[in-house]
């Protein structure tokens, strides 16, 4: 299942070892390591997905850094995430973006798991500076999102004049659909305002006698994404 943006705009979708407890504060380096003018890993996020037809969820924590990343420490509410990466390249180059995806285990497994609360980052640059940031994770989560048009296992859905349908999800920032053929992954997905109650699926996209799965998604203010799906087959 699986990573909030500009509304209406296609996108093709391509397809630890434990760490010690440290609380790390912007600016303040660890030992060996020096602070950094822009002390702040301002492109990291964590957030739950949250499959409603599959009754399953997971958490997503990614960021990146232009400078590249050297190492990386996570760290959880009372030390029960601990995430130590280390990218080497002879700390030339580092990594641009990061991104740990957890399995997807029922949502009472996942809140064990990851508990709710503050995660520390700390990632060392390229050039030995730290920057760090401490972001929330919430288990509020939106309404799953109830898709009217297709309905699951419809055939003969027709590959133009299609229009994809789905109840107002009550609090979202944003809507993500998205359309997979399921045998190749190749796929389309759009962001459209939180109060999106339809998307009309293009036909130069859809092909007949294929089978695909369409994906709702209601993405709330924290991040959370709630997703429903259907399958669905066109027709000539």
């Amino acid at each position: 299942m699986t990573s909030t943006r500009n509304p209406w705009t296609y996108r093709t979708l391509l397809s630890a070892s434990a760490c010690a407890l440290i609380a790390v504060l912007p600016g303040v380096a660890l030992a060996g390591q020096k602070p950094c003018a822009e002390p702040l890993l301002a492109d990291a996020e964590i957030y739950i997905v949250s499959h409603s037809t599959d009754a399953d969820a997971q958490v997503i924590i990614a960021g990146g850094d232009e400078e590249g990343i050297t190492e990386l420490f996570i760290t959880g509410p009372r030390g029960i995430v601990d995430i130590d990466a280390d990218f080497e390249d002879g700390r030339t180059i580092g990594q641009a973006d990061f991104q740990f995806d957890s399995t997807e285990p029922s949502l009472k497994e996942l809140k064990r798991a990851y508990p709710a609360g503050r995660y520390k980052f700390s990632a060392t640059t390229t050039d030995g500076c730290t920057r760090s940031t401490a972001l929330s994770l919430s288990y509020q989560l939106l309404p799953a999102p109830v898709i009217l048009f297709p309905v699951e296992g419809s055939t003969g859905v027709p590959t133009a004049d299609f229009t994809a349908t789905w109840h107002a999800i009550a609090g979202a920032e944003a809507v993500r659909v998205q359309v997979e053929v399921e045998e190749t992954a190749a796929a389309i997905a759009v962001d459209l305002r939180g109060d999106a109650t339809s998307f009309h699926v293009p036909g130069d996209f859809l092909q007949p006698r294929v089978l695909y799965t369409m994906d709702v998604i209601g993405i709330a203010e924290n991040g959370n994404r709630t997703v429903a799906d259907v399958q669905f087959t066109t027709g000539r």
